[in-house]
């Protein structure tokens, strides 16, 4: 969760991250409504910048973690069910968690 510290809606999500969930709780200094899910840019501002990276490199330790509990058929399974984008109820939570994560991250490699 990203909260812009000048974003009205901020009060509305999570203040701090929680230990029974997995989450991390980032404030932006100087940062509006949803602007680090906007396309990066040269001209933004450097705490922006350092928001993002530190969601990036989350992302990635979490989908690390998830790698190494799984075994190769889960991976193999993780990534037929991203690719036909399976989505249903014979899945569990976590699983449709991790594909979301890893279709996200492939979006903000490419950008």
């Amino acid at each position: 969760m990203t909260n812009g510290d000048e974003d009205p809606w901020r009060w509305a999500s999570l203040q701090k991250s929680r230990k029974n969930i997995i989450s991390k709780v980032y404030v932006c200094p100087n940062c509006g409504h949803c602007v680090d899910l906007k396309q990066p840019s040269d001209s933004d501002a450097d705490t922006l910048k350092a928001v993002r990276a530190e969601e990036l490199a989350n992302v990635k330790k979490w989908l690390a973690e998830a790698q190494a509990k799984s075994s190769p058929i889960d991976h193999t399974m993780i990534e037929y069910k991203q690719a036909h984008l399976i989505n249903n109820k014979d899945y569990d939570d976590k699983e449709n968690i991790i594909i979301f994560v890893q279709i996200c991250l492939s979006i903000l490699i490419k950008l």
